[in-house]
C-alpha cells in the first residue's frame, strides 16, 4: 500500500507536468501568433549569425579546460546551457569563434531545430548556428520563437543524404517580431515563468522517484516492517 501511495503521488504530477506542458504550448502559440503592428525580419536582421568550430582535437592544449563547446548532443529539453559534456581551454577557444553570453543555438544539421541559449561565454560545434542577438531584441523571446516555429525551421533544409541548412539559408528565415522590445520582454517573461513552474515540478518528481526507490529498498529488505 506504500509503494502504491507512492506510485500514485508519481503519476498525479506527471499529469499535472503533461497538462502545464499543454498550456504552455497553448499561450505560445497564442503569444507568438503575429499581431497587427509586427514586422518581418530575417535572422540575419536580429543579430549576427555565427557558425562554430572545432578546436584540432590532436592538440590537448585546447582540450578538457571549463569553457563550454556546445555540440547538438547537449542541446536537451532544457532552456539554459552554462556547461558541455567536453568543454575547452582558453587556448582552444581562441582558435575558434568566441560567444558570448546569452547566445542562442541553433541546430542546423539532422535534428534541426533543437535550441538553447548559452549563458556563459563559450563556443559551438559547426553542427550549430549561433545567433547573437543585438540590443533591439531580447533572447529569450527569440528562444520560444524557434521552438515554436521548428517545424518550419526543418522545412528550410536542403534534399540532401543528411539533412542541412547552409548559414546563408538559416539567415534568410523570415520572423515576424513585435515592433518594440519591451513586447519581447513581456512575451518572455509569461514564458519564462511558465518553464519556471514546469522546472520545479519536474523537480518535485525526480525527488519522488529518488524516494520510491529508496522507500522499496527499505521494505522489500525488511530492514524496515510495517507490522
Amino acid at each position: 500500500q506504500v509503494l502504491s501511495d507512492t506510485d500514485a503521488l508519481i503519476q498525479a504530477l506527471e499529469k499535472k507536468i503533461a497538462k502545464k506542458k499543454h498550456i504552455k504550448k497553448g499561450v505560445m502559440q497564442k503569444l507568438l501568433t503575429p499581431k497587427e503592428g509586427w514586422e518581418l525580419k530575417t535572422l540575419s536582421e536580429v543579430g549576427e549569425i555565427i557558425t562554430g568550430g572545432t578546436p584540432p582535437t590532436t592538440i590537448q592544449s585546447y582540450w578538457d579546460g571549463k569553457i563550454p563547446w556546445v555540440t547538438p548532443t547537449d542541446i536537451r529539453a532544457e532552456k539554459n546551457i552554462n556547461s558541455s559534456e567536453r568543454e575547452i581551454t582558453k587556448e582552444g577557444l581562441g582558435v575558434i569563434r568566441k560567444l558570448p553570453p546569452n547566445t542562442l543555438l541553433v541546430t542546423c544539421i539532422a535534428s534541426i531545430g533543437k535550441n538553447a541559449i548559452l549563458r556563459k561565454a563559450g563556443a559551438c560545434n559547426q553542427q550549430i548556428n549561433a545567433i547573437v542577438p543585438n540590443d533591439s531584441n531580447n533572447v529569450d523571446f527569440l528562444y520560444y520563437l524557434i521552438e515554436n516555429n521548428a517545424p518550419y525551421i526543418k522545412g528550410k533544409a536542403g534534399i540532401t543524404a543528411t539533412l542541412m541548412i547552409s548559414k546563408k539559408d538559416f539567415s534568410e528565415i523570415t520572423f515576424a517580431f513585435p515592433k518594440n522590445k519591451i513586447e519581447q520582454n513581456q512575451i518572455a517573461q509569461i514564458l519564462s515563468d511558465l518553464d519556471l513552474e514546469l522546472e520545479l515540478l519536474k523537480q518535485k518528481l525526480s525527488k519522488y522517484q529518488f524516494a520510491k526507490q529508496g522507500i522499496m529498498q527499505q521494505l522489500l529488505t525488511g530492514k524496515i516492517r510495517l507490522v
